[in-house]
């Protein structure tokens, strides 16, 4: 028969193993799903399924990014944003909305007075 401190030593061993392997397997989990985001640029639970992202600040793809393109080519340094969408609803008609402002304008407004707006 096995002293009870010997198996007391025998499971605290297996279970550090345990913990080993599913670290291990974890570990290897997390470096397959970061190969995939990398590989497709995606952020959702399927590859490439997510967003697509920009590989640098000053790589754009036209194909994916052509509202980016255009603004660019529209606007000059430092840049803006810009907004759009249209929507079909439900009554049959669609809404059409575009809103853009440059950096400039952005970075001249006074912001504290949305901030009762934007803690809400």
């Amino acid at each position: 028969m096995i002293p009870a401190q010997n198996l007391r030593l025998f499971y605290v061993i297996t279970y550090d193993r345990r913990m080993t392997d599913d670290l291990e397997a974890r570990l290897e989990r997390l470096e397959s799903r970061v190969r995939d985001l990398e590989r497709t640029g995606g952020g959702d639970s399927a590859p490439g399924a997510g967003p697509a992202v920009m590989p640098s600040p000053n790589a754009v793809d036209p194909e994916i990014f052509w509202a980016l393109t255009r603004l660019r080519a529209e606007v000059p340094a430092p840049g803006g944003v810009l907004f759009t969408g249209a929507v079909d609803l439900p009554s049959g008609t669609t809404a059409h909305w575009q809103l853009g402002a440059t950096t400039t304008t952005i970075l001249k407004r006074e912001w504290d007075g949305f901030a009762p707006m934007l803690s809400a």
